[in-house]
């Protein structure tokens, strides 16, 4: 299944600080034990977004910038958590969460796990930080607010997609860099206005012994900005480069040993449609989300068994 990466978080008088931009949940309680819906943090990546409730009121939306790393509050050395730094939208007016959902909040409930929500079965705001979200609702608490059109656009379509970007490997050898390089910048030539942060990117190395070689996740949004220095040696002559061409970054989040071979996925009948053998000559290509979702599980070795 694909998650949609939208969160609840629950800041009361957090809502104050944080609103500078970042999120930060302690690791332990005060019985030492680590809880679910603190750990969650861990579990973001660029471009998701999150409600920020507090006060019975939703008033804020944002967008992940980067990964949680480990970090205390400096007026308060023994508060060992994790941090996740944020772009921060405060709401104009903020949305009253019974007026927005009312009924609703017990329908939402139902859409998410019960476990993982914001909502108790009765459709009451559960205690806790970092709970799991929906789509649906994200567009509910928009939709009630005076001033929706003046919403960011990455909250227009939240839904994380999936991207093949293509190397030949007489060109590049993208098998070496996403093994050596946490990061790689690569060019865009197509779908320039819909690739955006916190996209999965699945890297693909042409010929006869290719396949998907590292999975990665696009940080920023396409620009012009110049190769990356680090590129160089895995670079082969007649690769051009311009320092103003139109690229992203990408963190690679696993380089695959051994890759997912191109006849394995030729062989799969959901696969055999990817773009890499429809679209061989693109740079980039969209791939659909219940075949992205497929090629997560395959890159997480969950991959079918050899007959």
């Amino acid at each position: 299944m694909v998650e949609y990466p939208i969160y609840w978080v629950n800041q009361g008088k957090s809502f104050e600080v944080e609103r500078t931009g970042y999120l930060f949940a302690r690791k332990k309680d005060e019985g030492g034990r680590t809880l679910a819906h603190r750990a969650r943090l861990t579990n973001l990546v660029p471009g998701d977004v999150t409600i920020h409730y507090a006060g019975g009121a939703v008033r804020a939306v944002s967008r992940v910038l980067e990964r949680a790393t480990e970090w205390r509050r400096p007026e308060d050395p023994d508060s060992e958590g994790w941090r996740v730094n944020v772009e921060l939208w405060e709401l104009p007016a903020p949305v009253d969460l019974a007026r927005t959902f009312g009924a609703d909040s017990a329908r939402l409930a139902a859409g998410t796990d019960p476990e993982r929500g914001p909502f108790d079965r009765n459709g009451s705001v559960k205690q806790g930080y970092l709970w799991d979200f929906t789509e649906d609702g994200l567009a509910a608490v928009r939709n009630e607010s005076p001033d929706k059109d003046a919403w960011p656009v990455w909250t227009q379509s939240p839904r994380r997609r999936f991207w093949m970007f293509h190397a030949n490997p007489g060109l590049y050898d993208v098998r070496a860099a996403s093994r050596a390089l946490p990061e790689l910048t690569w060019r865009v030539r197509q779908h320039k206005s819909e690739i955006r942060v916190g996209d999965t990117v699945f890297l693909w190395e042409a010929g006869a012994h290719g396949g998907i070689v590292a999975v990665a996740t696009v940080l920023t949004e396409p620009a012009a900005m110049p190769p990356d220095p680090a590129d160089e040696p895995f670079r082969k002559a007649g690769l051009e480069t311009d320092d103003d061409e139109t690229m992203v970054r990408l963190a690679i989040e696993r380089a695959l040993d051994p890759i997912i071979d191109a006849d394995d996925l030729r062989a799969d009948p959901s696969l055999v449609s990817l773009p890499a053998f429809a679209s061989p000559q693109r740079t980039n290509s969209a791939v659909s989300l219940a075949q992205g979702a497929l090629l997560l599980r395959w890159a997480e070795g969950n991959r079918p068994r050899a007959s």
